[in-house]
């Protein structure tokens, strides 16, 4: 087998098996694998080397100062850093004008993408926090902003933890 124009010798059969919910794989499945290997995050620097890829993919200028907005907002996460990036070349060609400082912020409010990176569902959520003032349950705050339970357990609330602005 070949992998990037490199020979690899591989048994027979291999199974390679990839989750970001491990807890959810039985203890036997899991048991089944000779290595298990926990990936880490994308840093900063990973983020904005992909971001200035796909700008120059699509031969923009920009401002190297002009990154650093889209990694926040990206939440580290490629695929959004790679859409963020694409939005905002698109704004670049149709303006014609670099990427700046201001045409990101002008896209990430366009996008409804604050300068802390959080977006509108995240401001949703936030909302029903402060509006209740008590401890409300997870269905309450589905049903208040009509954002899906799984949406908030898997896509706010993790993102807004890290970041430190909920416990």
């Amino acid at each position: 087998y070949y992998l990037d124009g490199e020979k690899i010798s591989l048994p027979k059969f291999t199974l390679l098996g990839a989750t970001t919910m491990e807890e959810k794989l039985s203890k036997p499945f899991r048991s089944r694998f000779q290595s298990i290997l926990k990936l880490e995050g994308y840093q900063g620097q990973e983020i904005a080397k992909i971001i200035k890829e796909v700008i120059s993919q699509a031969g923009v200028l920009f401002e190297s100062g002009s990154i650093q907005s889209l990694v926040r907002a990206s939440r580290l996460n490629p695929r959004m850093a790679v859409n963020l990036a694409k939005n905002t070349v698109n704004y670049s060609i149709a303006l014609k004008r670099k990427i700046d400082f201001f045409l990101v912020q002008r896209v990430l409010r366009e996008m409804s993408i604050d300068k802390k990176g959080l977006n509108e569902n995240d401001h949703l959520y936030l909302n029903a926090l402060k509006t209740f003032k008590k401890q409300i349950g997870l269905a309450t705050i589905s049903a208040f902003t009509g954002l899906s339970q799984k949406t908030i357990r898997e896509d706010i609330e993790p993102e807004l933890i890290k970041k430190g602005i909920v416990e």
